[in-house]
């Protein structure tokens, strides 16, 4: 049981506050956070609660619409839901500001794998700035660097 709370534990650290509060019924979330038997400021409880419930069934892991990396760099990568499989679609990698550098479409690592995985970790692992000026972009438009 312990693996399966620190696998669902490690699955919660990406969710929002707002996906984390859907997990929980109206009000359940504020009766955890004030109950006698915890102090009220204890969150990493409640998150501990939560991964403890979802891995005995009690209840069920929101999905989020969009799995969100830290990069070294500052910046995140950023990968969507797909067609067929939960993280399968759109590949970006932002600046710390959240405006996208790059971006990659599922149709293009179909296309070349390889090619594109290693496209993907290279800019990743690249400071975000370092990326912008390899790539040509100085204007940023409606939250995406451009040419």
């Amino acid at each position: 049981m312990d693996a399966e709370i620190e696998r669902i534990w490690d699955q919660i650290n990406v969710l929002s506050p707002s996906q984390i509060k859907a997990c929980f019924a109206p009000g359940e979330l504020e009766s955890i956070a004030h109950s006698e038997h915890r102090p009220p400021d204890d969150h990493f409880h409640n998150l501990w609660q939560l991964a403890t419930d979802i891995a005995a069934g009690d209840k069920a892991l929101p999905e989020p619409e969009v799995l969100v990396i830290d990069l070294p760099n500052g910046g995140f990568l950023k990968c969507e839901m797909g067609e067929e499989s939960i993280w399968g679609g759109t590949i970006r990698i932002c600046d710390p500001n959240d405006n996208e550098i790059i971006m990659w479409e599922s149709t293009e690592w179909a296309e070349d794998p390889e090619g594109v995985m290693g496209a993907i970790f290279a800019a990743a692992c690249k400071p975000w700035k370092e990326l912008l000026n390899k790539l040509n972009k100085t204007k940023l438009v409606d939250g995406c660097w451009e040419k």
